[in-house]
């Protein structure tokens, strides 16, 4: 017999042992994914396989490779919750295949060449649409350009707002830095994830990947904020308040440790500064993100900076103001005017400076 509340109800043989055998196969269902190749044999080759496994509690990017020898291997991957696993060949940035696996999938790789952007993957229905958009895109796919590949993702995306494949497509394959809208801002990015319906809005599908530069959907619609007031960290005084709406053009500059062109950035920061150096008539703010202090103090030594307010940001990416204005990556540029409003924003020294310039000489 089996227990429910209260009562005792009689169960058959029959539905005690289907009641068992449900219970066996859940328990069996180890935190892994399998995935064999078979390809010709004459292929032997390595390919590196990059995930990002999950649980509840966060993530770790996870990287491996499987081995084919005379066109066969096999590797397993470990996770909790589903992935997206990239598959890449030589030393190209763009993966040259995709599946998505769950714990307990058999994902199974086939094909003719020794070439990724040919093979047919299979697993899952989720697995197969992949397949279809890589094969259709395999030409350029397979020439690293950025460009098509980017229109290839967002044409896809205005056509089927509503599939789940969508979100995975913008998280694997599509490059903010290219077609993302006037001068690089990043609206094409926003644009895109804000188009996402129904189950291809679910913020599961985009956390696969663990890409942090893309907006949530729920956040894609909602503006970047920024307050009147600006209370900062600062080195000279200790503390300082910048007004945005008193008047001032401001210029707020968010950097840290290691950024990619931070030369042109910094030359940008001291033309401005040294060209206007009236604090009257203009803000310029350095907001460098560093929990750390001493890294902080270290990373402005090398460097002659004058007429700056430089400010420390040490909750980082949790700061209200860098949630405020969506903040993913760094360096990140805004310009705004007398009343707070926004002129730029986005990651170029050059644009930022000339859009600072035009107001102030109005």
């Amino acid at each position: 017999m089996f227990r429910t509340g209260y009562r005792f109800i009689p169960l058959s043989s029959i539905q005690l042992c289907c009641i068992l055998l449900i219970a066996l196969c859940t328990g069996c269902v180890r935190n892994e994914f399998s995935v064999e190749v078979n390809l010709p044999k004459t292929i032997n080759s390595s390919y590196q396989i990059v995930y990002y496994a999950r649980d509840k509690r966060g993530g770790i990017t996870q990287e491996t490779a499987i081995t084919v020898a005379k066109g066969h291997g096999e590797i397993k991957g470990i996770t909790r919750l589903p992935v997206c696993a990239f598959i890449y060949e030589g030393s190209s940035t763009v993966p040259a295949a995709v599946f998505y696996a769950r714990r307990g999938d058999k994902i199974t790789i086939t094909g003719e060449t020794e070439t990724p952007y040919k093979w047919v993957i299979k697993g899952n229905p989720i697995t197969d649409q992949l397949t279809q958009w890589r094969l259709d895109n395999a030409a350029i796919l397979s020439l690293n350009n950025r460009d098509k590949i980017n229109i290839a993702v967002e044409k896809y995306v205005r056509d089927n707002p509503e599939s789940e494949l969508s979100p995975l497509l913008i998280a694997c394959y599509y490059d903010r830095r290219v077609n993302t809208g006037k001068e690089g801002d990043g609206t094409g990015l926003d644009k895109l994830v804000g188009m996402l319906r129904g189950k291809a809005a679910d913020e599961e599908l985009i956390a696969l990947t663990g890409r942090v530069d893309i907006p949530l959907p729920a956040e894609a619609s909602r503006k970047v904020s920024l307050p009147a007031e600006l209370i900062l960290q600062t080195s000279g005084t200790g503390a300082d308040t910048i007004r945005l709406r008193k008047g001032k053009p401001t210029l707020l500059v968010f950097r840290s440790y290691n950024n990619d062109g931070d030369n042109a950035l910094m030359d940008t920061l001291k033309s401005v500064s040294r060209h206007y150096r009236d604090s009257l008539r203009r803000n310029i703010v350095e907001l460098y993100l560093a929990a750390d202090s001493l890294n902080w103090r270290t990373a402005m030594r090398p460097d002659s900076l004058r007429g700056v307010v430089r400010a420390r940001l040490p909750r980082e990416y949790a700061e209200p103001l860098s949630v405020g204005v969506r903040l993913k990556s760094t360096p990140r540029l805004i310009v705004t005017d007398g009343r707070g409003q926004i002129r730029y924003d986005g990651t170029d020294p050059a644009a930022a400076s000339k859009s600072f310039r035009r107001l102030l000489k109005k």
